[in-house]
Protein backbone atom coordinates (compact mmCIF):
# COMPACT_ATOMS: atom_id res chain seq x y z
CA UNK A 1 0.00 0.00 0.00
CA UNK A 2 2.90 2.38 0.65
CA UNK A 3 3.99 1.96 -2.99
CA UNK A 4 0.50 2.75 -4.26
CA UNK A 5 0.34 5.77 -1.97
CA UNK A 6 3.74 7.02 -3.18
CA UNK A 7 2.68 6.75 -6.83
CA UNK A 8 -0.60 8.53 -6.08
CA UNK A 9 1.23 11.27 -4.15
CA UNK A 10 3.75 11.82 -6.96
CA UNK A 11 1.01 11.97 -9.58
CA UNK A 12 -0.76 14.66 -7.54
CA UNK A 13 2.46 16.67 -7.06
CA UNK A 14 3.38 19.57 -9.29
CA UNK A 15 7.02 19.64 -8.18
CA UNK A 16 8.07 16.24 -9.45
CA UNK A 17 7.31 14.83 -12.94
CA UNK A 18 4.76 17.49 -13.84
CA UNK A 19 2.36 16.52 -16.62
CA UNK A 20 3.51 12.91 -16.27
CA UNK A 21 1.63 10.14 -14.53
CA UNK A 22 3.28 7.06 -13.12
CA UNK A 23 1.66 3.67 -13.31
CA UNK A 24 2.44 0.32 -11.78
CA UNK A 25 1.88 -3.39 -12.15
CA UNK A 26 1.83 -5.54 -9.00
CA UNK A 27 2.97 -9.17 -8.97
CA UNK A 28 2.78 -11.37 -5.88
CA UNK A 29 5.55 -13.98 -5.64
CA UNK A 30 4.31 -15.28 -2.26
CA UNK A 31 7.93 -15.76 -1.09
CA UNK A 32 8.15 -18.63 -3.58
CA UNK A 33 11.14 -18.99 -5.89
CA UNK A 34 9.11 -20.66 -8.67
CA UNK A 35 6.56 -17.86 -8.65
CA UNK A 36 9.32 -15.27 -8.48
CA UNK A 37 10.88 -16.63 -11.68
CA UNK A 38 7.49 -16.87 -13.34
CA UNK A 39 6.72 -13.24 -12.50
CA UNK A 40 10.15 -12.10 -13.68
CA UNK A 41 9.87 -13.82 -17.05
CA UNK A 42 6.34 -12.47 -17.43
CA UNK A 43 7.62 -8.98 -16.75
CA UNK A 44 10.44 -9.31 -19.25
CA UNK A 45 7.99 -10.62 -21.84
CA UNK A 46 5.84 -7.55 -21.44
CA UNK A 47 8.89 -5.32 -21.36
CA UNK A 48 9.92 -6.35 -24.85
CA UNK A 49 6.44 -6.86 -26.24
CA UNK A 50 5.83 -4.63 -29.27
CA UNK A 51 2.13 -4.45 -28.40
CA UNK A 52 2.63 -3.18 -24.84
CA UNK A 53 5.86 -1.20 -25.16
CA UNK A 54 4.28 1.95 -26.58
CA UNK A 55 1.19 1.83 -24.39
CA UNK A 56 2.81 1.55 -20.94
CA UNK A 57 6.63 1.38 -21.04
CA UNK A 58 8.10 -0.27 -17.96
CA UNK A 59 11.24 1.43 -16.70
CA UNK A 60 12.04 -0.10 -13.30
CA UNK A 61 11.25 -2.88 -10.82
CA UNK A 62 10.69 -2.50 -7.09
CA UNK A 63 11.43 -5.74 -5.24
CA UNK A 64 12.00 -8.49 -4.30
CA UNK A 65 11.74 -8.56 -0.52
CA UNK A 66 13.96 -11.55 0.29
CA UNK A 67 17.67 -11.63 -0.49
CA UNK A 68 17.64 -15.03 -2.18
CA UNK A 69 14.79 -14.17 -4.54
CA UNK A 70 16.30 -10.76 -5.22
CA UNK A 71 19.60 -12.39 -6.17
CA UNK A 72 17.86 -14.64 -8.67
CA UNK A 73 15.94 -11.96 -10.51
CA UNK A 74 18.80 -9.45 -10.27
CA UNK A 75 20.86 -11.69 -12.55
CA UNK A 76 18.10 -11.54 -15.17
CA UNK A 77 17.69 -7.77 -14.94
CA UNK A 78 21.47 -7.25 -15.02
CA UNK A 79 21.56 -8.68 -18.54
CA UNK A 80 19.43 -5.77 -19.78
CA UNK A 81 20.50 -3.20 -17.14
CA UNK A 82 16.89 -2.93 -15.98
CA UNK A 83 16.90 -1.03 -12.68
CA UNK A 84 15.80 -2.99 -9.64
CA UNK A 85 15.33 -1.37 -6.25
CA UNK A 86 14.70 -3.66 -3.28
CA UNK A 87 13.19 -2.46 -0.04
CA UNK A 88 14.17 -5.46 2.12
CA UNK A 89 16.97 -7.52 0.48
CA UNK A 90 19.94 -6.90 2.77
CA UNK A 91 22.51 -9.49 1.63
CA UNK A 92 25.94 -7.89 1.36
CA UNK A 93 26.56 -9.83 -1.86
CA UNK A 94 24.09 -7.58 -3.70
CA UNK A 95 26.55 -4.69 -3.34
CA UNK A 96 28.77 -6.36 -5.97
CA UNK A 97 28.25 -4.17 -9.02
CA UNK A 98 30.20 -6.54 -11.25
CA UNK A 99 27.43 -9.11 -10.84
CA UNK A 100 24.48 -6.81 -10.20
CA UNK A 101 25.12 -3.54 -12.04
CA UNK A 102 21.46 -2.42 -12.03
CA UNK A 103 20.55 -3.38 -8.46
CA UNK A 104 19.92 -0.76 -5.77
CA UNK A 105 18.14 -0.85 -2.45
CA UNK A 106 16.69 1.37 0.24
CA UNK A 107 17.61 -1.01 3.09
CA UNK A 108 21.05 -1.21 4.65
CA UNK A 109 23.44 -4.03 3.84
CA UNK A 110 23.80 -6.86 6.35
CA UNK A 111 27.43 -5.83 6.78
CA UNK A 112 26.42 -3.08 9.17
CA UNK A 113 23.95 -5.26 11.06
CA UNK A 114 26.59 -7.95 11.51
CA UNK A 115 29.02 -5.41 12.95
CA UNK A 116 26.32 -4.10 15.29
CA UNK A 117 25.46 -7.62 16.50
CA UNK A 118 29.15 -8.45 17.04
CA UNK A 119 29.62 -5.33 19.16
CA UNK A 120 26.51 -6.14 21.17
CA UNK A 121 27.73 -9.70 21.82
CA UNK A 122 31.08 -8.35 22.98
CA UNK A 123 29.37 -5.75 25.17
CA UNK A 124 27.39 -8.41 27.06
CA UNK A 125 30.39 -10.73 27.32
CA UNK A 126 28.70 -13.57 25.42
CA UNK A 127 31.55 -15.85 24.35
CA UNK A 128 29.77 -19.08 23.50
CA UNK A 129 26.66 -18.62 21.35
CA UNK A 130 24.78 -20.70 18.81
CA UNK A 131 23.44 -19.63 15.42
CA UNK A 132 20.54 -20.54 13.20
CA UNK A 133 20.68 -19.26 9.65
CA UNK A 134 19.19 -19.96 6.26
CA UNK A 135 21.19 -22.19 3.98
CA UNK A 136 21.22 -19.45 1.36
CA UNK A 137 22.99 -16.20 0.59
CA UNK A 138 21.07 -14.19 3.18
CA UNK A 139 21.94 -16.54 6.00
CA UNK A 140 25.55 -17.17 4.95
CA UNK A 141 26.35 -13.51 4.42
CA UNK A 142 24.63 -12.29 7.55
CA UNK A 143 26.13 -14.57 10.20
CA UNK A 144 29.76 -14.84 11.28
CA UNK A 145 29.74 -17.60 13.87
CA UNK A 146 30.16 -21.36 13.67
CA UNK A 147 27.07 -23.45 12.93
CA UNK A 148 24.68 -24.21 15.73
CA UNK A 149 24.46 -27.74 17.09
CA UNK A 150 21.58 -29.88 15.93
CA UNK A 151 19.86 -29.95 19.29
CA UNK A 152 19.02 -26.49 20.58
CA UNK A 153 17.74 -27.86 23.83
CA UNK A 154 21.00 -29.63 24.70
CA UNK A 155 23.52 -26.99 23.69
CA UNK A 156 25.54 -25.29 26.41
CA UNK A 157 25.05 -21.97 24.61
CA UNK A 158 22.52 -19.84 26.43
CA UNK A 159 22.38 -17.26 23.64
CA UNK A 160 21.26 -18.13 20.11
CA UNK A 161 21.47 -15.85 17.07
CA UNK A 162 18.73 -16.52 14.50
CA UNK A 163 19.67 -14.92 11.17
CA UNK A 164 16.65 -16.05 9.21
CA UNK A 165 13.34 -14.92 7.75
CA UNK A 166 9.90 -15.26 9.29
CA UNK A 167 8.69 -18.03 6.88
CA UNK A 168 11.83 -20.08 7.49
CA UNK A 169 11.81 -19.47 11.24
CA UNK A 170 8.16 -20.37 11.77
CA UNK A 171 8.65 -24.19 11.62
CA UNK A 172 11.53 -23.91 14.06
CA UNK A 173 9.34 -21.96 16.45
CA UNK A 174 6.75 -24.71 16.30
CA UNK A 175 9.40 -27.26 17.27
CA UNK A 176 10.62 -25.04 20.12
CA UNK A 177 7.08 -24.76 21.42
CA UNK A 178 6.65 -28.52 21.25
CA UNK A 179 9.82 -29.01 23.29
CA UNK A 180 8.91 -26.12 25.61
CA UNK A 181 12.38 -24.58 25.32
CA UNK A 182 12.27 -21.33 27.27
CA UNK A 183 15.73 -21.03 28.77
CA UNK A 184 17.45 -19.37 25.81
CA UNK A 185 18.34 -15.77 25.07
CA UNK A 186 17.58 -15.00 21.41
CA UNK A 187 19.25 -12.49 19.12
CA UNK A 188 17.01 -11.59 16.18
CA UNK A 189 17.97 -10.29 12.77
CA UNK A 190 16.07 -7.45 11.15
CA UNK A 191 13.98 -9.96 9.18
CA UNK A 192 12.00 -11.13 12.22
CA UNK A 193 12.86 -9.00 15.24
CA UNK A 194 9.79 -6.80 14.62
CA UNK A 195 7.52 -9.63 13.47
CA UNK A 196 4.10 -9.48 15.06
CA UNK A 197 3.61 -13.13 14.18
CA UNK A 198 6.58 -14.32 16.26
CA UNK A 199 5.79 -11.94 19.12
CA UNK A 200 2.28 -13.34 19.42
CA UNK A 201 0.84 -14.32 22.77
CA UNK A 202 1.62 -18.05 22.47
CA UNK A 203 5.31 -17.46 21.79
CA UNK A 204 6.12 -14.33 23.77
CA UNK A 205 7.05 -16.29 26.90
CA UNK A 206 9.57 -18.34 24.94
CA UNK A 207 11.08 -15.27 23.28
CA UNK A 208 10.86 -12.82 26.15
CA UNK A 209 14.13 -10.92 26.39
CA UNK A 210 14.88 -11.31 22.67
CA UNK A 211 17.19 -8.56 21.47
CA UNK A 212 18.19 -7.46 17.99
CA UNK A 213 18.47 -4.64 15.48
CA UNK A 214 15.46 -3.68 13.41
CA UNK A 215 15.04 -1.33 10.49
CA UNK A 216 14.36 2.15 11.79
CA UNK A 217 10.74 3.19 12.03
CA UNK A 218 9.53 6.21 10.07
CA UNK A 219 6.37 8.13 9.44
CA UNK A 220 4.70 8.82 6.10
CA UNK A 221 2.55 11.97 6.23
CA UNK A 222 -0.98 11.43 4.99
CA UNK A 223 -0.60 7.65 4.72
CA UNK A 224 -3.14 6.87 7.45
CA UNK A 225 -5.76 9.10 5.84
CA UNK A 226 -5.10 7.36 2.55
CA UNK A 227 -5.59 3.92 4.09
CA UNK A 228 -8.85 4.60 5.89
CA UNK A 229 -10.41 5.85 2.68
CA UNK A 230 -9.80 2.50 0.97
CA UNK A 231 -12.65 0.06 0.40
CA UNK A 232 -11.36 -3.51 0.08
CA UNK A 233 -13.01 -5.43 -2.77
CA UNK A 234 -12.67 -8.80 -1.03
CA UNK A 235 -14.23 -10.05 2.15
CA UNK A 236 -12.18 -10.68 5.29
CA UNK A 237 -8.99 -8.95 4.18
CA UNK A 238 -7.04 -8.63 7.41
CA UNK A 239 -10.30 -8.97 9.26
CA UNK A 240 -11.96 -6.10 7.36
CA UNK A 241 -15.19 -6.52 5.36
CA UNK A 242 -15.78 -4.45 2.22
CA UNK A 243 -18.70 -2.59 3.77
CA UNK A 244 -16.85 -1.74 6.98
CA UNK A 245 -15.82 1.81 7.84
CA UNK A 246 -12.02 1.73 8.17
CA UNK A 247 -11.95 5.01 10.06
CA UNK A 248 -13.25 3.18 13.12
CA UNK A 249 -11.08 0.10 12.59
CA UNK A 250 -7.97 -0.81 14.50
CA UNK A 251 -6.23 -3.38 12.30
CA UNK A 252 -2.78 -4.05 10.90
CA UNK A 253 -3.97 -2.49 7.63
CA UNK A 254 -4.51 0.92 9.18
CA UNK A 255 -1.64 0.84 11.70
CA UNK A 256 1.03 3.30 10.49
CA UNK A 257 2.92 3.56 13.80
CA UNK A 258 5.46 0.90 12.86
CA UNK A 259 6.42 1.67 9.27
CA UNK A 260 9.75 0.08 8.41
CA UNK A 261 9.62 -1.92 5.18
CA UNK A 262 6.70 0.21 4.05
CA UNK A 263 8.80 3.34 4.40
CA UNK A 264 11.65 1.78 2.40
CA UNK A 265 9.18 0.94 -0.36
CA UNK A 266 7.91 4.50 -0.27
CA UNK A 267 11.46 5.81 -0.69
CA UNK A 268 12.18 3.39 -3.56
CA UNK A 269 9.27 4.82 -5.55
CA UNK A 270 10.45 8.34 -4.90
CA UNK A 271 14.02 7.48 -5.96
CA UNK A 272 12.78 6.24 -9.34
CA UNK A 273 10.53 9.24 -9.73
CA UNK A 274 13.39 11.61 -8.90
CA UNK A 275 15.66 9.95 -11.46
CA UNK A 276 12.97 10.27 -14.14
CA UNK A 277 12.38 13.88 -13.10
CA UNK A 278 16.09 14.68 -13.53
CA UNK A 279 16.03 13.05 -16.94
CA UNK A 280 12.89 14.93 -17.94
CA UNK A 281 14.34 18.19 -16.68
CA UNK A 282 17.61 17.67 -18.61
CA UNK A 283 19.68 17.65 -15.42
CA UNK A 284 23.22 16.51 -16.30
CA UNK A 285 25.80 15.71 -13.68
CA UNK A 286 29.50 14.87 -14.08
CA UNK A 287 29.38 15.38 -17.83
CA UNK A 288 27.03 12.47 -18.51
CA UNK A 289 24.99 13.01 -21.67
CA UNK A 290 22.36 10.46 -22.54
CA UNK A 291 21.78 9.59 -26.18
CA UNK A 292 18.09 10.56 -26.10
CA UNK A 293 16.03 13.63 -26.75
CA UNK A 294 16.05 15.86 -23.70
CA UNK A 295 12.82 15.53 -21.78
CA UNK A 296 11.63 12.47 -23.68
CA UNK A 297 11.53 9.89 -20.90
CA UNK A 298 9.17 7.61 -22.77
CA UNK A 299 11.83 6.75 -25.35
CA UNK A 300 14.54 6.18 -22.79
CA UNK A 301 15.93 2.66 -22.70
CA UNK A 302 18.11 1.57 -19.75
CA UNK A 303 20.69 -0.16 -21.93
CA UNK A 304 21.37 2.87 -24.13
CA UNK A 305 25.04 3.74 -23.97
CA UNK A 306 26.33 7.11 -22.97
CA UNK A 307 28.42 9.02 -25.42
CA UNK A 308 30.30 10.47 -22.49
CA UNK A 309 31.74 7.12 -21.36
CA UNK A 310 33.94 4.86 -23.42
CA UNK A 311 33.79 1.42 -21.79
CA UNK A 312 30.83 -0.83 -21.28
CA UNK A 313 32.40 -2.18 -18.09
CA UNK A 314 31.30 0.98 -16.33
CA UNK A 315 27.68 0.10 -17.11
CA UNK A 316 27.17 3.35 -18.95
CA UNK A 317 23.78 5.10 -19.00
CA UNK A 318 22.15 2.46 -16.84
CA UNK A 319 19.87 3.49 -14.07
CA UNK A 320 22.85 3.26 -11.77
CA UNK A 321 24.13 6.28 -13.69
CA UNK A 322 20.88 8.07 -13.03
CA UNK A 323 20.61 7.05 -9.38
CA UNK A 324 24.22 6.74 -8.37
CA UNK A 325 26.70 8.50 -10.62
CA UNK A 326 24.25 11.27 -11.23
CA UNK A 327 24.16 11.54 -7.46
CA UNK A 328 20.39 11.49 -7.37
CA UNK A 329 19.69 12.78 -3.91
CA UNK A 330 16.78 14.62 -2.45
CA UNK A 331 15.24 15.67 0.81
CA UNK A 332 11.93 13.90 1.25
CA UNK A 333 8.90 15.42 2.90
CA UNK A 334 10.16 14.11 6.27
CA UNK A 335 13.41 16.03 5.99
CA UNK A 336 15.51 12.88 5.39
CA UNK A 337 18.32 12.84 2.82
CA UNK A 338 17.91 10.03 0.30
CA UNK A 339 20.80 9.01 -1.95
CA UNK A 340 22.81 5.97 -3.03
CA UNK A 341 26.53 5.20 -2.83
CA UNK A 342 28.66 3.63 -5.57
CA UNK A 343 27.42 0.15 -4.61
CA UNK A 344 23.78 1.09 -4.87
CA UNK A 345 23.35 1.03 -1.08
CA UNK A 346 21.55 3.80 0.78
CA UNK A 347 23.65 6.37 2.57
CA UNK A 348 23.32 6.52 6.31
CA UNK A 349 22.90 3.18 8.04
CA UNK A 350 20.81 3.22 11.17
CA UNK A 351 19.01 0.56 13.19
CA UNK A 352 16.78 0.46 16.21
CA UNK A 353 17.85 -1.70 19.14
CA UNK A 354 14.80 -3.75 20.04
CA UNK A 355 14.31 -5.74 23.25
CA UNK A 356 11.21 -7.83 23.91
CA UNK A 357 10.26 -7.32 27.55
CA UNK A 358 6.90 -7.75 29.24
CA UNK A 359 8.10 -5.51 32.07
CA UNK A 360 11.26 -3.79 33.30
CA UNK A 361 12.62 -6.71 35.31
CA UNK A 362 14.69 -8.23 32.50
CA UNK A 363 18.21 -9.40 33.28
CA UNK A 364 21.13 -10.05 30.97
CA UNK A 365 21.90 -13.80 30.85
CA UNK A 366 25.34 -15.37 30.67
CA UNK A 367 26.30 -17.46 27.66
CA UNK A 368 29.69 -19.12 28.02
CA UNK A 369 30.98 -22.65 27.57
CA UNK A 370 32.83 -22.42 30.90
CA UNK A 371 32.49 -19.93 33.72
CA UNK A 372 35.38 -17.54 34.23
CA UNK A 373 38.24 -18.81 36.36
CA UNK A 374 38.34 -16.94 39.65
CA UNK A 375 41.52 -15.58 41.25
CA UNK A 376 43.56 -18.37 42.92
CA UNK A 377 43.13 -20.54 39.80
CA UNK A 378 44.61 -20.77 36.33
CA UNK A 379 42.81 -21.42 33.05
CA UNK A 380 43.60 -24.58 31.06
CA UNK A 381 41.84 -25.13 27.73
CA UNK A 382 39.89 -28.35 27.30
CA UNK A 383 41.26 -30.42 24.44
CA UNK A 384 38.93 -31.10 21.54
CA UNK A 385 36.45 -28.38 22.52
CA UNK A 386 35.90 -24.77 21.36
CA UNK A 387 38.41 -22.15 22.44
CA UNK A 388 36.07 -20.81 25.11
CA UNK A 389 35.83 -24.15 26.94
CA UNK A 390 38.38 -24.58 29.74
CA UNK A 391 39.05 -25.97 33.22
CA UNK A 392 40.06 -23.95 36.29
CA UNK A 393 43.05 -25.49 38.10
CA UNK A 394 43.80 -24.28 41.69
CA UNK A 395 47.22 -22.72 42.24
CA UNK A 396 49.69 -24.82 44.21
CA UNK A 397 51.58 -23.96 47.40
CA UNK A 398 53.86 -20.98 47.01
CA UNK A 399 52.00 -19.72 43.90
CA UNK A 400 49.05 -17.40 43.36
CA UNK A 401 46.83 -15.64 40.79
CA UNK A 402 44.94 -12.43 41.50
CA UNK A 403 43.12 -11.87 38.20
CA UNK A 404 40.13 -13.49 36.54
CA UNK A 405 40.92 -16.06 33.80
CA UNK A 406 44.63 -16.00 34.59
CA UNK A 407 46.54 -18.35 32.24
CA UNK A 408 49.29 -19.02 34.81
CA UNK A 409 49.94 -19.08 38.54
CA UNK A 410 52.75 -16.78 39.70
CA UNK A 411 55.45 -17.99 42.09
CA UNK A 412 55.88 -16.05 45.33
CA UNK A 413 59.25 -14.30 45.95
CA UNK A 414 61.81 -15.74 48.34
CA UNK A 415 60.80 -15.55 51.99
CA UNK A 416 57.16 -15.15 50.93
CA UNK A 417 54.33 -17.66 50.93
CA UNK A 418 50.95 -17.77 49.18
CA UNK A 419 47.90 -16.79 51.17
CA UNK A 420 45.27 -19.32 52.17
CA UNK A 421 43.08 -18.13 49.30
CA UNK A 422 46.01 -18.42 46.82
CA UNK A 423 45.30 -14.89 45.57
CA UNK A 424 48.46 -13.20 46.86
CA UNK A 425 51.70 -13.61 48.82
CA UNK A 426 52.61 -12.74 52.39
CA UNK A 427 55.95 -12.69 54.16
CA UNK A 428 56.77 -15.92 55.94
CA UNK A 429 56.40 -15.55 59.73
CA UNK A 430 59.67 -15.50 61.75
CA UNK A 431 59.40 -18.41 64.18
CA UNK A 432 62.21 -19.07 66.66
CA UNK A 433 62.99 -20.51 70.11
CA UNK A 434 62.67 -17.74 72.64
CA UNK A 435 64.81 -17.79 75.77
CA UNK A 436 61.65 -17.91 77.87
CA UNK A 437 60.28 -20.91 76.05
CA UNK A 438 60.21 -24.02 78.31
CA UNK A 439 61.79 -26.06 75.55
CA UNK A 440 64.64 -23.54 75.34
CA UNK A 441 65.19 -23.76 79.10
CA UNK A 442 65.49 -27.54 78.95
CA UNK A 443 67.82 -27.45 75.94
CA UNK A 444 70.04 -24.76 77.48
CA UNK A 445 70.18 -26.70 80.72
CA UNK A 446 71.38 -29.75 78.85
CA UNK A 447 73.92 -27.57 77.04
CA UNK A 448 75.23 -26.21 80.34
CA UNK A 449 75.46 -29.73 81.75
CA UNK A 450 77.38 -30.84 78.68
CA UNK A 451 79.81 -27.93 78.98
CA UNK A 452 80.38 -28.71 82.66
CA UNK A 453 81.10 -32.37 81.93
CA UNK A 454 83.45 -31.43 79.08
CA UNK A 455 85.41 -28.99 81.24
CA UNK A 456 85.57 -31.45 84.16
CA UNK A 457 86.91 -34.14 81.86
CA UNK A 458 89.44 -31.71 80.44
CA UNK A 459 90.65 -30.72 83.90
CA UNK A 460 90.79 -34.32 85.02
CA UNK A 461 92.77 -35.38 81.94
CA UNK A 462 95.19 -32.51 82.51
CA UNK A 463 95.72 -33.38 86.19
CA UNK A 464 96.29 -37.01 85.33
CA UNK A 465 98.73 -36.04 82.62
CA UNK A 466 96.73 -37.96 80.05
CA UNK A 467 95.95 -35.00 77.80
CA UNK A 468 97.15 -35.69 74.30
CA UNK A 469 97.04 -33.43 71.24
CA UNK A 470 94.21 -35.34 69.57
CA UNK A 471 92.34 -35.65 72.82
CA UNK A 472 92.63 -31.94 73.48
CA UNK A 473 91.40 -31.00 70.01
CA UNK A 474 88.45 -33.35 70.40
CA UNK A 475 87.51 -31.82 73.77
CA UNK A 476 87.84 -28.34 72.23
CA UNK A 477 85.51 -29.37 69.42
CA UNK A 478 83.01 -30.73 71.94
CA UNK A 479 83.14 -27.44 73.82
CA UNK A 480 82.39 -25.55 70.60
CA UNK A 481 79.63 -28.02 69.79
CA UNK A 482 77.92 -27.40 73.10
CA UNK A 483 78.59 -23.67 72.92
CA UNK A 484 77.07 -23.18 69.49
CA UNK A 485 73.70 -24.36 70.84
CA UNK A 486 73.36 -20.97 72.50
CA UNK A 487 73.49 -19.38 69.04
CA UNK A 488 70.32 -21.25 68.01
CA UNK A 489 68.16 -19.79 70.76
CA UNK A 490 66.65 -16.30 70.38
CA UNK A 491 65.57 -14.30 67.32
CA UNK A 492 67.97 -14.76 64.38
CA UNK A 493 70.01 -11.76 63.28
CA UNK A 494 72.30 -11.01 60.37
CA UNK A 495 75.25 -11.83 62.61
CA UNK A 496 74.00 -15.13 64.01
CA UNK A 497 72.57 -16.59 60.80
CA UNK A 498 75.99 -17.11 59.06
CA UNK A 499 77.26 -18.91 62.14
CA UNK A 500 74.31 -21.34 61.70
CA UNK A 501 74.96 -22.05 57.58
CA UNK A 502 78.72 -23.46 59.39
CA UNK A 503 76.90 -25.55 62.07
CA UNK A 504 78.73 -28.17 64.15
CA UNK A 505 75.91 -30.60 63.42
CA UNK A 506 77.92 -31.95 60.48
CA UNK A 507 80.92 -32.77 62.67
CA UNK A 508 78.74 -34.42 65.30
CA UNK A 509 76.95 -36.53 62.67
CA UNK A 510 80.26 -37.77 61.31
CA UNK A 511 81.24 -38.86 64.79
CA UNK A 512 77.92 -40.34 65.78
CA UNK A 513 76.42 -41.79 62.61
CA UNK A 514 73.76 -43.69 64.52
CA UNK A 515 72.49 -40.48 66.08
CA UNK A 516 72.54 -38.92 62.60
CA UNK A 517 70.31 -41.64 61.19
CA UNK A 518 67.86 -41.15 64.01
CA UNK A 519 67.69 -37.37 63.88
CA UNK A 520 67.58 -36.70 60.12
CA UNK A 521 63.95 -37.91 59.77
CA UNK A 522 63.00 -35.96 62.85
CA UNK A 523 64.63 -32.83 61.44
CA UNK A 524 62.92 -33.20 58.06
CA UNK A 525 59.46 -33.69 59.55
CA UNK A 526 59.45 -30.59 61.79
CA UNK A 527 58.94 -26.90 61.07
CA UNK A 528 59.44 -23.62 62.80
CA UNK A 529 60.89 -23.67 66.28
CA UNK A 530 60.64 -27.45 66.44
CA UNK A 531 62.98 -27.66 63.48
CA UNK A 532 65.46 -25.57 65.44
CA UNK A 533 64.97 -27.82 68.47
CA UNK A 534 65.72 -30.91 66.38
CA UNK A 535 69.02 -29.33 65.34
CA UNK A 536 69.89 -28.72 68.98
CA UNK A 537 68.98 -32.30 69.85
CA UNK A 538 71.30 -33.45 67.07
CA UNK A 539 74.14 -31.35 68.47
CA UNK A 540 73.53 -32.46 72.04
CA UNK A 541 73.14 -36.09 71.03
CA UNK A 542 76.39 -36.00 69.08
CA UNK A 543 78.23 -34.26 71.88
CA UNK A 544 76.95 -36.53 74.60
CA UNK A 545 77.65 -39.50 72.37
CA UNK A 546 81.29 -38.46 72.09
CA UNK A 547 81.49 -37.88 75.83
CA UNK A 548 79.90 -41.16 76.77
CA UNK A 549 81.61 -43.30 74.16
CA UNK A 550 85.12 -41.87 74.25
CA UNK A 551 85.85 -39.78 77.33
CA UNK A 552 83.83 -41.55 80.02
CA UNK A 553 85.54 -44.92 79.44
CA UNK A 554 88.90 -43.17 79.11
CA UNK A 555 88.41 -41.28 82.39
CA UNK A 556 87.27 -44.43 84.12
CA UNK A 557 90.38 -46.38 83.07
CA UNK A 558 92.69 -43.49 83.94
CA UNK A 559 91.14 -42.95 87.37
CA UNK A 560 91.32 -46.70 88.12
CA UNK A 561 95.00 -46.80 87.12
CA UNK A 562 95.79 -43.75 89.30
CA UNK A 563 94.02 -45.31 92.24
CA UNK A 564 95.90 -48.57 91.88
CA UNK A 565 99.24 -46.79 91.71
CA UNK A 566 98.41 -44.79 94.81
Amino acid sequence: MSMIYAVDEINRSSSILPNTSLGYMIYDSCFNMHKTLTVTLSFLGQKFSEDLKEVCPIHAVIGESGSQNSLTIARFFALFLIPQISYFASCQCLSDKQQFPSFLRTVSSDTFQSIAIARMVRHFGWIYIGTIHNNDDYGREGTFFDNLGEEIANTKAKVILAFTSVPDFTPIIAELLRRNITNKQWIGSEAWIVSEVISAQDTINMFEGTIGFGISRNYIPGFHEFLIKQRPSRQDVNGVASNENLEASDTLLTDVSNLRVGYNTYMAVYAIAKALHNLQSCVHVKGIILNITCGDILSFQPWQESSGLSTASEHSSSWRELLGRWNVEFINNLGDLVKFDKNGDPSGNSYELINWQLDESGQVPKSVCSDSCKPSTRKVREKGKPFCCFDCIPCGDGTYSNTTDSPNCISCPEMFWSTKGRNGCVRMPIEFLDYSDPLSVILLACTALGLVFTMLIGVMMHLLHEMRMGMGLLLLALTGCFGCVINFVGEPTDATCPIREIRFVTFSMLVCSLICLAFVPAYASTQGKYSTASEIFALLGSAFGILSCIFVPKCYNTFKLWKNNK
